[in-house]
């Protein structure tokens, strides 16, 4: 009778684990597909809402007067919902609460703290507490999502050439529009030609910054794959002419900012990679075709050299003539107001170091707690009141715009150090940090049998090294790497390398919390924090297999298993039906208390599985005053 009682909960609780596994399937599917969904959404966003636009009259200047169509933001924030809803209940399902107790976790934890203590004491309303804190971490729900959706590799490689397909469609469009000037534009739809008159290309978006963003987030996966190529396996010419083609796209966009935040992308990826004369000339192959079509760009087109000239100039000038030192009493030379004989004349200044004054000043009578969020320049502090820049906080006269008809301040530290002060932009920084710190810790470790990573004798399969990932298909390359050198995923390097090229531009641009760039951001992160939980960021490297740390430990090379993992991995060796196919045990993988096993089950035995090149996942207004020399608002 006890025997029987025993065997009829056994059999309840093999029930109760098949409904909560294929619950899991649903739920993961789900967070899979909306994620696709967002990102090829933000690609589209502003192109879908100009054509939907409800085109009025004229205005007094000539402009056609535009009403965007709104439900596309709609969606979005919908789907953001969606998403945060699905995440939590996918971890739920899967108990997997202790995977998301790192300390990149808890420094989110406390930026968020951030946030709202410094909202309260500058005296922001509940309401907009919450809108700013959305609007400042919105791409966290990605990345949650990412770790929680947990797929294979070949449905994340699926999720990237789809979104990468598109990033190619937008560099055709504009190389397109850079040979064929007005009519391209028109064509698309876009109303306004402001950039068109500067020969900027912006495709299928709605500011040349925004698609230079994403090409340089797209050239620096690709850049990262290159680099961790086998010797025996060059990269061929298809590869980089993929990467010139994009290199031309970017340059066409003209995008400073883009091209010095690939730059430090770059860079980041050849400090981590450390492959010697190789790396470095894949890497300075990647800076020669970059730089130099962006060169090229301006050398033939006497228009940019003299835009470029004007850009220059104008940062000069705003140090000899800072904000504020100007006096009640003057006219910008070129303006339709001032004489060339004016003596109370300035020169041109460039707006963006114009703000950056006003801002330190602003910083530094309140440094430690700032103004509160949602109050400065941002894209909710215009939402919630137009005319934030009178606030009497900011000045005897407010803030001073210095004529430019933008309602934001084009800079996110900007943004962060004035709302939130030295508080939240220190919390900010360090959540970055222990974002990118697994990845660093990989890449600076040189041999294995360091830092608790002892070498284990390599698993053999039909003649051929299985990776720490389980695959028996990729032969390991001795060279590759130098002897007793890790090569990492490409994964492991696009994603500190993407996160410098978020933080260099940001200092000219709002990026870090426009609707585009944050969620795919965090899509490179969230996919290379899901690898490194699996341990599938090491290869072979020359001195044997080695398992990958988790995001706050480092495995031990021998590690209990618990007795459900135990009685899984048996229930896989005899009867593989009961297990999912995204669910399957890892051979040769040490197994943590408490982790998932899931493998990557993409690679049978004899394919190559070296991995696929990482794609992708990635209004504007013209001065209205010859003092804003800058011309690079991200509008949203």
């Amino acid at each position: 009778m006890l025997m029987a009682g025993v065997r009829a909960a056994a059999a309840r609780a093999a029930q109760v684990g098949t409904g909560r596994s294929r619950l899991s399937r649903w739920l993961g599917w789900a967070l899979l597909g909306l994620v696709a969904f967002l990102l090829v959404e933000v690609l589209f966003e502003s192109w879908v809402q100009i054509r939907m636009a409800d085109r009025g009259g004229v205005d007094a200047n000539g402009n056609r007067i535009v009403s965007l169509a709104q439900w596309p933001k709609t969606v979005k924030n919908g789907t953001y919902l969606a998403l945060l809803g699905l995440t939590a209940s996918k971890i739920a399902v899967d108990r997997r609460w202790r995977d998301f107790l790192t300390k990149a976790d808890a420094a989110l934890i406390a930026l968020a703290g951030a946030l709202v203590t410094a909202g309260l004491a500058g005296g922001s309303p509940p309401r907009l507490i919450g809108e700013a804190a959305f609007v400042y971490l919105r791409g966290v729900v990605v990345f949650y999502a990412w770790r929680a959706a947990d797929p294979n590799w070949r449905r994340i490689r699926g999720v990237f050439l789809g979104v990468g397909a598109l990033v190619g469609v937008n560099a055709v469009i504009a190389i397109v529009q850079t040979f064929v000037g007005y009519d391209s534009y028109r064509a698309l739809g876009w109303v306004n030609l402001s950039w068109a008159r500067l020969n900027r290309a912006h495709a299928l978006l709605d500011h040349p910054n925004h698609l230079g963003h994403v090409l340089a987030l797209t050239l620096l996966g690709m850049l990262a794959y290159f680099v961790t190529r086998p010797p025996a396996a060059k990269v061929g010419w298809r590869w980089w002419s993929v990467f010139a083609g994009l290199a031309v796209a970017l340059s066409a966009t003209q995008s400073r900012e883009s091209l010095i935040g690939f730059v430090a992308g770059t860079g980041v990826i050849a400090l981590m990679r450390r492959g010697g004369w190789p790396v470095l000339r894949v890497a300075s192959a990647a800076l020669l075709l970059v730089v130099g079509f962006a060169t090229a760009q301006i050398a033939m087109s006497p228009g940019n050299r003299a835009e470029l000239q004007r850009r220059l100039a104008g940062v000069i000038s705003a140090f000899e003539v800072r904000s504020g030192e100007e006096g009640t009493s003057y006219c910008v030379a070129g303006s339709k107001n001032c004489d060339a004989g004016s003596p109370n004349q300035i020169p041109q200044r460039e707006v963006r170091v114009l703000y950056a004054q006003q801002g330190a000043d602003l910083w530094l009578k309140r440094p430690v707690l700032g103004y509160g969020v949602g109050q400065f320049g941002g894209i909710v502090a215009t939402e919630h009141d137009p005319r934030w820049w009178a606030d009497p906080r900011f000045g005897l006269h407010g803030f001073n715009m210095h004529g430019f008809n933008a309602q934001q301040v084009d800079s996110f530290w900007l943004h962060l150090l004035v709302e939130t002060g030295a508080v939240g932009s220190l919390a900010y920084l360090t959540w970055l940090a222990m974002l990118v710190a697994p990845f660093l810790a990989l890449a600076m470790r040189p041999r294995a049998g360091v830092g608790g990573l002892a070498p284990r004798a390599p698993p053999k399969s039909a003649g051929r090294q299985v990776s720490p990932s389980g695959s028996a298909g990729q032969p390991v390359s001795p060279g590759t790497g130098g002897p007793g050198r890790r090569v990492l995923h490409p994964a492991a390097y696009w994603a500190p390398a993407a996160v410098a090229l978020g933080v260099m531009i940001a200092f000219f641009s709002a990026s870090l919390e426009d609707p585009l760039f944050p969620p795919m951001l965090f899509t490179v992160l969230g996919v290379a924090w899901l690898l490194l939980r699996r341990g599938e960021l090491v290869a072979q490297p020359a001195g044997g297999p080695t398992q990958a740390p988790t995001p706050d430990r480092e495995a031990p090379s021998d590690q209990a298993v618990t007795p459900g993992q135990a009685a899984n991995a048996d229930r896989t060796a005899t009867a593989g039906r009961d297990v999912a196919p995204e669910h399957d045990i890892t051979p040769h993988q040490d197994i943590a208390p408490g982790q998932d096993i899931t493998p990557d089950r993409d690679t049978a035995p004899g394919r190559d599985r070296s991995p696929a090149p990482p794609a992708s996942p990635g209004s504007p207004s013209a001065p209205a005053d010859p003092d804003q020399v800058g011309d690079d608002h991200d509008g949203h």
